[in-house]
């Protein structure tokens, strides 16, 4: 389902209400589109990269009508521990091939949208509403493999590039028109669809 569950609809479209920034994981089944939750209108959509700064294999593409798009570390899902993201597991459960008892290595866009929801996090409590949580973080997204500044620029592979947590709580506040997000690069405010 991509957008079109009317009741998961209805709880994000509360949570933003009440001042919630929304954060979710692309998918890992390498499609174009964002799936639900993260396809839904007002919630940041988070795709998936490895060490390299390489769109993940497994990750969905940043594709979704409102254009709320960025990417985080998720791991590279192969073979090397090391490449993946290390995480808890329940007591114990860690695999033999990467697992130490409690920590696991594992990969995924579901291990890339916390560290966008702990950008979201710092600049809440930095007292941001959350037009101006999502608008930092998109327009202060690094894009990959690209010299100097370029910050806020939309990709269907990475959407506005890699989230800059730095970056996103030193920006200053600004409140854009609702639906509208300014990217740093020639400050031209950019519309998104509806």
């Amino acid at each position: 389902m991509v957008g079109i569950e009317k009741r998961l609809s209805e709880a994000i479209a509360y949570a933003v209400s009440k001042g919630v920034a929304v954060v979710a994981a692309s998918g890992n089944t390498a499609l174009p589109l964002c799936l639900d939750p993260a396809f839904t209108r007002d919630v940041i959509c988070v795709v998936g990269t490895d060490r390299q700064e390489l769109k993940g294999w497994y990750s969905h593409f940043g594709l979704k009508p409102d254009l709320k798009i960025v990417s985080a570390p998720g791991g590279a899902g192969l073979i090397n521990c090391d490449d993946n993201v290390w995480s808890s597991v329940p007591r114990g459960t860690g695999t033999g091939t990467c697992g130490q008892g409690d920590y696991d290595a594992v990969a995924g866009t579901s291990m890339a949208s916390p560290h966008v929801a702990g950008v979201a996090a710092l600049l809440a409590a930095q007292g941001r509403s959350v037009p101006d949580i999502y608008n930092a973080i998109l327009r202060t997204a690094r894009t990959p493999f690209v010299p100097g500044p370029p910050r806020g620029v939309y990709t269907p592979v990475y959407g506005y590039g890699i989230v800059d947590a730095a970056a996103a709580v030193a920006a200053s506040v600004s409140a854009p028109e609702p639906g509208s997000y300014a990217p740093l690069v020639g400050r031209v405010p950019m519309t998104t669809v509806a």
